[in-house]
């Protein structure tokens, strides 16, 4: 149930957001487009984020520690979205045990997508959709 919200902590965006709109599919969850929407706000608002932050750095607003603090932000964001996923998934998830299904580790999953994402965004470091996907 938690294990998409590990991987987007340890892997990131590219790695969670599939997951989640999977595991809202595959549960039939009724808050389903409510889930999407919160996922479509943590890739938007992220990206929105850091091209503020982009033009604030290069017009010499936001330099050094100040721009590293306000890159927090975009790290909040993805968290708060998926967490807020995570609670609108888990009464779905808690029908779906009460009849029978039997809970997965996703944990090699999170894992293999930790190791795996300095190769899968390797080719975007740098660029904003790296800061977005991560």
């Amino acid at each position: 149930e938690k294990n998409p919200f590990f991987a987007l902590m340890l892997g990131g965006l590219w790695l969670a957001l599939p997951w989640f709109v999977f595991n809202g599919i595959a549960l039939g969850s009724a808050t389903r487009v409510r889930e999407w929407i919160a996922l479509a706000v943590a890739a938007a608002g992220t990206f929105l984020l850091a091209t503020v932050l982009i033009a604030l750095n290069e017009s010499g607003v936001l330099e050094g520690t100040s721009l590293r603090l306000a890159a927090l932000s975009m790290v909040a964001l993805k968290l708060g979205m998926g967490y807020a996923v995570v609670i609108l998934q888990t009464r779905g998830f808690e029908i779906w045990q009460y009849f029978g299904g039997a809970p997965r580790n996703g944990v090699l999953v999170v894992v293999l997508g930790m190791l795996a994402t300095p190769f899968v965004l390797g080719p975007l470091q740098g660029s904003i959709y790296w800061l977005v996907l991560e």
